[in-house]
């Protein structure tokens, strides 16, 4: 049975620190009101093991999870949820339990940067069983990792973080420890595994000592290797006495954070490194981890309600470990400086669970900003003033600095009463290196993602799309707009099995891209273009027909939202404009369009989301669907409904 407690738990317990605590909470809310980032003292990045966004979240309320309406399509038309395993079987994600597994454990995945190129399939993300294996596609729920949900519930969760590297530990930490992996070779690199001959370049613990910025790693004697700084040459060979060995280098017993929070003592910038049972790498359980490692550090915090209110705490993972994650990662271009070695991009990696806790965070928030482990020193740059320069101009563009998670115009440092890590058995570990393995259960279809939406944080993107078609050469343009105020990354694919591979596409704020089609399978076409935070658009037609186009037109001040339907024939057309969006089920209509002239549609959203489909009554094969989120202001998530298989509008035409 599920028990609820506060995070105080074993550190503090008894009416006179119950009745100090509301006290100190209550002035600290009444003086925090409007604060900004100079509010914030301290900053802890905690950082796991091996674990992707579906396999922890996919089933929770309110994010982009297994019921994502438009997940991407595979080239055999088949969404990326039934993934094949080369031998005509197809497997969709499968729920990790005791009937399939050593309780909570699981076989490790590989996660290196090879196999993790070929299930990624040159962004087809088509290939994950041949390359990563049944375990792969292995997910829990709430029931499973409820303390991990609570946290969830309770402050906020970045559902775009992706892992820096597609690949394992090293370079992943790395980045997130100095913002590169040495893509030219100048040092020892570029580091694509988890050798450690001894590097040599700058890290940035080392750039906060510099500026005077205090900052620790807390590790214990057995730090599962997870130390990123003790690969560097500076610190294997610093003296004993000396800040980097001191602060970087030192083991400490567990009890050191506590002690440390407790007596005000912790400094400016700390990481945190687990164990190695406890990091939640496979085969290790995941809610040990969280009992005994999150817990014990939210425990101290919460114990020191004037150090909380002052605290910033980052619990991510440095790689997905090879577990399955349905959305595409953004990829730079081919041949953008840094980001490339032997014509494979290093990265985006696939998304990772991370949770931004913190006074200023909380209230079971989603943040759809795209991050990666580079957006952590971004976060401390803004925070502190001291800049990384290993930090490439692309990931500087394409992935945001961790401040859109935050709401300063709310603050909350009362610590939440959360679920505990379930029972004994739940918490028990792997008593050797059995390697279990996951069976799926015969799934047909992905899992059901819990109800409800969550608070919105407003996002630095406003995209839009339109298709220009030349019928006379045969000939499909794309043009997409960015007039947010930062960069982001698209994905532009033609359905088919002879399609091309996809296209990535980085679209600067306050910028427009127009990509030529190339038509390689004749005029017949489907094209599909997939932004953040939801953003779709669907093209379905023939490129030497005459046909109408849409685009999705708003103005946010005047809170108006339509299409704009162009007729270049020489008919007037009946189009039909349905949606998938059970709430706005009413703004379904029909419109005559006539002939060589355009007009506008009036539609609504649902807290800023849109989904809409345009079918010829007439028939043929025509199709346009826009779905999205109008970016910029206060929202709520989209209540998931179980997503659609991509042919279910084809079958109609």
């Amino acid at each position: 049975m599920q028990t609820r407690r506060s995070l105080l738990g074993r550190a503090a317990t008894g009416a006179a620190l119950a009745s100090a605590w509301t006290t100190r909470a209550t002035l600290a809310s009444t003086s925090a009101a409007g604060q900004s980032l100079s509010a914030i003292k301290h900053v802890v990045i905690f950082s796991q093991e091996n674990r992707s966004f579906d396999h922890y979240c996919g089933t929770l309320s309110g994010v982009r999870g297994y019921a994502d309406p438009h997940p991407l399509s595979q080239p055999d038309g088949s969404s990326v949820f039934a993934q094949r395993d080369g031998k005509d079987a197809t497997v969709y994600p499968f729920r990790l339990n005791a009937a399939t597994t050593s309780g909570q454990c699981v076989g490790d995945v590989a996660h290196d940067w090879h196999t993790g190129v070929g299930a990624s399939s040159n962004g087809k993300m088509n290939s994950w069983l041949p390359h990563k294996g049944h375990n792969a596609m292995s997910y829990y729920s709430r029931s499973d990792i409820p303390y991990f949900y609570g946290m969830a519930d309770a402050f906020t969760l970045c559902d775009a973080y992706f892992c820096s590297f597609n690949g394992p530990t090293n370079p992943n930490r790395l980045f997130m420890m100095t913002g590169m992996v040495d893509p030219h070779g100048l040092y020892e690199g570029p580091v694509t595994t988890n050798a450690e001959p001894g590097f040599s370049w700058t890290t940035y613990p080392e750039r906060l000592q510099k500026a005077g910025v205090s900052w620790r790693v807390y590790q214990e004697t057995d730090n599962y290797d997870d130390n990123a700084l003790a690969w560097f040459t500076q610190f294997r060979n610093a003296d004993v006495a000396s800040p980097l060995y001191q602060n970087g280098m030192r083991r400490f017993p567990r009890s050191q954070f506590s002690t440390d929070v407790h007596n005000n003592a912790l400094p400016s910038v700390s990481w945190v490194i687990s164990p190695t049972a406890l990091s939640e790498h496979p085969e290790h359980s995941p809610n040990k981890g969280m009992h005994h490692g999150a817990m014990h550090y939210l425990n101290a915090l919460a114990a020191n309600p004037e150090v909380w209110a002052q605290t910033v705490f980052v619990w991510t993972y440095d790689e997905n470990g090879g577990f399955f994650d349905h959305v595409a990662p953004p990829t730079p271009p081919a041949g953008t400086p840094g980001e490339f070695a032997n014509g494979r991009a290093f990265g985006l990696g696939a998304r990772v669970p991370t949770l931004v806790m913190s006074p200023w965070s909380c209230g079971g928030a989603v943040c759809g900003e795209v991050f990666d482990h580079t957006s952590l020193l971004r976060f401390l740059e803004v925070w502190t003033g001291v800049r990384e320069p290993n930090i490439g101009a692309w990931r500087r563009k394409v992935c945001g600095d961790l401040t859109s998670a935050f709401d300063f115009r709310s603050v909350s440092v009362a610590f939440p009463s959360l679920p505990d890590s379930q029972t004994p058995a739940d918490l028990a570990d792997v008593n050797s290196r059995t390697k279990p393995r996951a069976l799926p259960n015969g799934e047909l279809a992905p899992p059901a993602q819990e109800s409800g939406s969550r608070v919105l944080r407003p996002l630095p993107y406003q995209l839009s799309a339109r298709l220009q078609t030349d019928v006379v050469h045969g000939q499909l343009q794309v043009a997409i707009k960015n007039e947010g105020r930062a960069a982001c990354s698209v994905r532009l694919q033609q359905a088919g099995t002879y399609a091309p591979d996809p296209l990535h596409m980085t679209i600067g704020a306050k910028r427009e891209n127009t990509q030529l089609v190339s038509m390689q399978s004749g005029p017949a076409y489907d094209l599909q273009l997939h932004g953040p935070n939801g953003f779709f658009r669907r093209w379905v037609g023939d490129a030497l027909t005459v046909a109408p186009e849409i685009e999705f037109a708003f103005d946010l001040e005047q809170s108006t939202f339509g299409i704009r339907v162009s007729n270049p024939t020489n008919a007037t057309l009946a189009l039909r404009i349905t949606t998938s969006i059970e709430a706005l089920k009413g703004s379904e209509q029909i419109v005559n369009v006539p002939a060589s002239s355009s007009i506008c549609a009036t539609l609504q959203t649902c807290d800023l989301w849109y989904d809409y489909h345009v079918k010829n009554l007439a028939g043929g094969r025509w199709l346009r669907q826009v779905a999205g989120h109008v970016e910029g202001s206060d929202s709520r998530t989209l209540n998931m409904e179980p997503p659609r298989h991509m042919d279910d509008l084809q079958a109609s035409l």
